[in-house]
């Protein structure tokens, strides 16, 4: 998953310390996302489990392949199925909640595409229809990582114009999957979350009226779950934690204001794990009182575990 600013906005002056952990007294701290790509369906999922236990995750975007759910009798796939339940169980034990990232390919953003993903969809509700004692604890969303920036024809693009086309086939895909949300064509009453992570400048390109369709008041339309990615790039890595910080304020601030959204950090444009809990800290003390903010969201967790030391 990456993300690429046009520019950074410098803001100084803001006197930050990573020394202290104050976790105890954060509400929204608790609130951590992650996204997880680390469930196999082997041997190790054991020790991932004991990982997500050892931090303060309670929702994970977690990764799996829907084909190898489908009962088609292959021991492959009788294999992957049971032991992913078995993974579910244990996040139910440990009131862990989970969006399924089933959609991850840049390539959906296109319209000849959008039936794929669709597609995947339908599979992964085929296994909820079999295992509905999954819906709602742990299972209540579908992630979606269809990044528009990153497809070839976005990178090839010369014009702003070029850039909203394949923009709005991306809102195009959100509209058409609306109704495949809902487990009711399989007779279950039960609608999947819808969270999806988005370029952390979207909304700034929209304002400025180079990206419409990227607006964050279009987006949240078909979005329940926002997680902007506000990464930083080659040299912006080392700027200071006081000035990261204060983008991740700014940045955020218009998605905070007017939909459910979680901050993604990439724990690797973090020199230490005391800068990432100073990151955190300061967006839930910031956020502390805001309606629509839901915590921060780890890209990636192995990326987390390996900072903060946990085995």
């Amino acid at each position: 998953m990456k993300t690429i600013f046009p520019w950074l906005i410098l803001i100084l002056g803001l006197s930050v310390s990573c020394k202290k952990d104050r976790s105890t007294d954060l509400p929204n701290k608790g609130l951590a996302y992650s996204w997880v790509y680390d469930f196999t369906g082997n041997s190790n999922d054991a020790d991932l489990m004991k990982r997500i236990k050892k931090t303060k995750v309670r929702t994970v975007f977690l990764t799996i392949v829907p084909k190898l759910l489908l009962p088609s009798g292959s021991s492959k796939q009788l294999a992957y199925t049971e032991k992913f339940k078995r993974f579910l169980d244990s996040l139910e034990k440990y009131e862990v909640k989970v969006h399924a990232l089933i959609l991850d390919d840049y390539e959906m953003t296109y319209n000849y595409m959008h039936q794929s993903a669709i597609n995947k969809i339908e599979v992964f509700k085929d296994f909820c229809a079999e295992n509905p004692q999954y819906l709602g604890h742990p299972l209540i969303g579908i992630n979606m990582d269809i990044e528009p920036h990153a497809t070839t024809d976005w990178h090839n693009a010369t014009t702003y114009g070029a850039k909203e086309y394949i923009m709005k086939q991306f809102v195009g895909l959100l509209r058409e999957i609306q109704p495949h949300l809902s487990m009711e064509n399989k007779k279950i009453n039960f609608r999947f979350q819808l969270s999806a992570a988005i370029a952390g400048w979207y909304d700034e390109l929209s304002l400025q009226g180079k990206l419409p369709s990227g607006n964050t008041d279009t987006l949240k339309k078909y979005i329940d779950l926002l997680a902007p990615m506000i990464y930083f790039d080659g040299e912006e890595r080392n700027l200071p934690i006081a000035t990261k910080i204060s983008y991740l304020k700014q940045r955020s601030a218009n998605e905070t204001q007017s939909t459910n959204t979680v901050v993604g950090i990439n724990i690797d444009d973090y020199q230490t794990i005391e800068e990432v809990n100073a990151a955190i800290d300061s967006l839930a003390r910031h956020y502390q009182n805001a309606k629509f903010y839901q915590g921060t969201c780890f890209f990636t967790f192995k990326a987390y575990c390996d900072k903060a030391g946990i085995e």
